[in-house]
């Protein structure tokens, strides 16, 4: 029950003090409230005051501990938050990858595809496997960056993160695939590969043959040294000459410079013809320089280009002689050359062919007619010469028929030639890379 207010002083237990009435009821009161807080009954006797504090104590504590919880439970759940939508972009960018991976494979194969031409097939192949490595580079990219950010909250990231980046790679591998290999039954009789082994420069009347260059040279009955240039050699006079005319560049070993003469003096055969002239010996191979009947330098290697110029300086490269060239009425192929011979067909139909790669200097056979102006491939080391009507090519059997006797070949039409009434060589023309397509 309620304690009644006081209207007079109280005195205090067991002292001779007293409060006044006023005081002691503000004390009654504000105990008796805290009773009631503490959902208690007010009683008498004040007892009560301790358990109520002691239960207001507890109560307080609660709710702290209910607002310390759910302000945690707020913080975790903006983080799950923040993680999921993190770990979902890792995902979408992972997706995203693998999407653009299969365009990549789509763009691969659809590089494969043939045009009219044989030549734009290849340029269209080419093209797509640049662009679909290009595109999978790009979606690896993306999804690397999404995912790296994700993997600091969440570790499903990381999974992520590795799934794009090897959809990417096999994106890469299957556009970079997007060559010769996807196409090769739908072409034959082709040159697939040039090599760039002479790189020449000119530069304001300065012709300079790059340091890395190769270049092959003579040297003994069946030996051709190749040379690799340690530095670069550089030239601005035409052999001392003092007409302006086209010439045949060659390089000197012995004394590391370049040499360039008329090409209407050059020759070739068992027996010097005239006596200024650049000559290849056939018996001896070597490469020989005379000048007014004198031998004046020996052991030059090959033609390298043809070039234009005065007696002051050089003025245009002509025809660089990569893969294949010629010295007097001789073509020679070089190594490293590599083309498609027809073989028949496959059991599905498609075009078969035999890769072949030249693997050392081959000099054509059967070129002492002068009417034998068309150059094929037979295999790693050999080559003929043949008129232009010894072969007919059987679209159907993708083979090419001997004329004369009826016989089948796997041969690969490399270069043609013109050649004077001597049987010199004017002038080479290379095949067309990737220049038959099977419609």
């Amino acid at each position: 029950m309620f304690i009644e207010d006081k209207e007079d002083k109280v005195f205090i237990p067991q002292t001779k003090h007293t409060i006044t009435a006023s005081d002691y009821n503000q004390i009654k009161n504000e105990i008796q409230n805290a009773i009631e807080l503490a959902g208690m009954t007010p009683e008498k006797d004040v007892i009560q005051f301790p358990q109520a504090l002691k239960t207001l104590t507890q109560q307080s504590g609660a709710e702290e501990i209910a607002k310390i919880e759910a302000a945690g439970q707020e913080q975790l759940n903006a983080v799950n938050t923040t993680g999921a939508q993190a770990v979902q972009s890792a995902q979408t960018a992972a997706g995203t990858a693998t999407t653009k991976a299969q365009e990549a494979i789509e763009a691969a194969a659809s590089a494969a595809s043939y045009s009219s031409t044989a030549s734009s097939a290849a340029d269209n192949a080419s093209l797509s496997a640049e662009n679909a490595a290009q595109s999978a580079s790009s979606a690896a990219s993306a999804a690397s960056q999404s995912a790296q950010s994700a993997a600091s909250i969440e570790g499903d990231a990381e999974a992520a993160a590795a799934s794009a980046s090897a959809a990417a790679q096999s994106a890469q591998a299957a556009a970079s695939s997007a060559s010769l290999a996807d196409i090769q039954n739908k072409i034959t009789n082709c040159l697939t590969k040039i090599p760039q082994d002479i790189n020449l420069v000119l530069s304001e009347g300065t012709l300079t043959l790059k340091a890395g260059s190769k270049v092959y040279v003579p040297n003994g009955p069946g030996v051709f040294d190749s040379v690799t240039l340690a530095n670069d050699v550089s030239s601005s006079v035409i052999g001392g000459a003092s007409w302006s005319t086209k010439c045949v560049l060659l390089y000197s070993p012995s004394d590391n410079k370049l040499k360039a003469y008329n090409v209407n003096s050059m020759y070739s055969g068992t027996s010097l013809v005239g006596t200024s002239v650049t000559f290849y010996d056939t018996t001896s191979n070597v490469v020989q320089r005379y000048d007014g009947g004198s031998l004046t330098i020996s052991g030059l290697s090959f033609p390298i280009a043809l070039i234009t110029g005065d007696s002051t300086q050089i003025t245009s490269i002509d025809q660089v002689f990569n893969g294949f060239g010629y010295i007097g009425s001789i073509p020679f192929i070089l190594p490293g050359v590599e083309c498609l011979r027809t073989s028949g067909r496959n059991t599905d139909g498609t075009l078969k062919s035999a890769a072949t790669q030249i693997s050392q200097l081959v000099i054509p056979g059967l070129i002492e007619d002068v009417s034998r102006t068309e150059i094929y491939i037979t295999s790693t080391s050999n080559a003929n010469s043949v008129t232009k009507t010894a072969y007919k090519y059987d679209p159907v059997g993708n083979n090419f028929i001997n004329i004369s006797d009826g016989a089948i070949r796997n041969l690969c039409f490399a270069f043609s030639v013109s050649r004077d009434s001597t049987g010199r060589i004017l002038s080479l023309t290379p095949q067309n890379t990737f220049h038959a397509v099977d419609y």
